[in-house]
């Protein structure tokens, strides 16, 4: 058994590359898209891009910039075997891999030449972690199940990470913690709390800035390109949400109305600003309108009875899905691109998915309920 090699985003200026540094709009932009590879935002990344590309007309900037790899006949190439659950991967900027575990701590593990090894134990938590996040590319946010939510930075020299602040947030469990910009958070809880968390101006610690309204209990929420924010509700609606420049508070934008009530259980946003939402045994695609920017249910595909906890986007635009089943599954759009089909199976976990990443390099990394990281790989396919 062994790790299989990180791999990281390459930026490349050419030779005749030349950009005035005063263009404060492209400077701004190119900070961004080097923050979202350091924090490993493929998705962010790719929109970003798109964005800076035309900004430099000629120039040959970014030409090298790393994709995710296409890649098709997934099927497993790597476990690693644990002692505990493995919830909320994540893949550090220095290619280690972090997840949470249910007994109050999260792992760091790296490679070597040799294979594998434990690198580091974070403790600290009282209570069974599940949910973290990484922000500014070196710090690592985690929340638990008694709702404390404790952030970490990591030592220049030594690489180990410490703690620099703990707060207590919904005092329920954690369902989850997204990253907006400026160092906030979104954290979502089990009594289906969502609020926005800021650093205080003169101590530097985090505080409660604003409570969202109209809410549920729900395992995601989302950043859109836009930066407004889309939640959801019990009835399983949508809500946008966007951030008031003067007051720095967001401000609920519109709801929009789900065609029945139904549990919702994850978000995830699509480059197109299409939202896929997974309510139990279906998935919902909700399109945005060109014209008037309302969301409307466009499709419905039927999951057969399982629940996607984790989506994901290849870059061919399929779609992979992991959840409740164990079953990490496939799917592509029909030619009318009305829906999503089932195209591949690729493997099963025995056990609920908790955590589900897409590496720049193509592979899904995967960890669950029974107590094993593994790695899914394919065959790489030429961009069409």
């Amino acid at each position: 058994m062994y790790f299989p090699a990180g791999v990281k985003y390459i930026m490349k200026e050419t030779n005749e590359t030349t950009v005035e540094e005063s263009n404060e709009e492209l400077s701004t932009l190119k900070e961004s898209l080097r923050q979202a590879l350091d924090e490993g935002d493929i998705q962010r990344a790719e929109e970003l891009k798109m964005e800076v590309v035309p900004l430099l007309e000629s120039v040959k900037l970014y030409n090298d910039i790393g994709t995710i790899e296409n890649k098709k006949n997934y099927r497993q190439v790597a476990e690693i075997e644990c002692k505990e659950s493995v919830y909320d991967i994540q893949v550090l900027p220095d290619k280690r891999l972090l997840y949470a575990y249910g007994r109050g701590g999260l792992k760091i593990w790296g490679n070597n030449n040799q294979g594998i090894y434990q690198e580091d134990i974070l403790l600290g938590h009282e209570a069974g972690v599940k949910h973290t996040c990484t922000i500014s590319g070196e710090k690592i946010v985690s929340g638990d199940d008694r709702g404390m939510v404790i952030v970490w930075e990591k030592d220049k020299v030594s690489r180990e990470y410490y703690e620099v602040d703990r707060f207590s947030g919904p005092r329920k469990e954690i369902n989850f913690i997204e990253p907006l910009h400026d160092e906030e958070l979104l954290i979502g809880s089990f009594n289906g709390d969502t609020c926005v968390w800021g650093k205080d101006e003169s101590s530097g610690k985090y505080k409660e800035v604003q409570k969202l309204d109209n809410t549920a209990r729900f395992k995601q929420a989302q950043l859109m390109s836009d930066d407004s924010i889309v939640t959801g509700n019990k009835k399983g609606d949508l809500t946008i949400w966007e951030k008031d420049k003067g007051t720095g508070q967001y401000v609920e934008k519109k709801t929009f109305k789900s065609s029945q009530d139904r549990y919702l259980h994850t978000l995830h946003r699509l480059p197109d600003e299409m939202i896929v939402a997974a309510y139990s045994g279906e998935i919902v695609l909700w399109k945005k309108d060109k014209v008037s920017g309302e969301y409307k249910e466009e499709s419905m595909f039927d999951m057969g009875g399982d629940i996607a906890y984790y989506i994901c986007m290849l870059p061919d635009k399929r779609l992979v899905t992991g959840g409740y089943h164990g079953i990490i599954k496939i799917w592509e759009k029909d030619e009318n691109e009305k829906t999503y089909n089932l195209v591949e199976v690729v493997g099963d976990h025995g056990n609920k998915i908790a955590g589900m990443k897409l590496l720049p390099d193509g592979r899904i990394v995967t960890g669950g309920l029974d107590k094993k990281i593994k790695f899914w790989d394919g065959d790489k396919v030429k961009r069409s």
